[in-house]
């Protein structure tokens, strides 16, 4: 899965990480937008951490 959302991947990712459809998700590929958009960054933050305990999950939130 790629998401490149010009600064709404937050909340789409949040609602993903949020859902048992994130079971479905074994790549994702990220552009993040917190340092055009820096009240971003924690919840981006957060969002990194918690793509790492997601079991069978291979996260990349530097694609460009």
């Amino acid at each position: 899965m790629k998401v490149d959302i010009e600064g709404a991947e937050v909340l789409v990712l949040e609602r993903l990480f949020a859902s048992p459809l994130v079971s479905n998700v074994r790549e994702l590929y990220v552009e993040t937008h917190e340092f055009a958009l820096p009240e971003l960054a924690e919840r981006t933050e957060t969002l990194r951490k918690r793509a790492r305990k997601i079991k069978g999950l291979t996260a990349s939130f530097d694609w460009h």
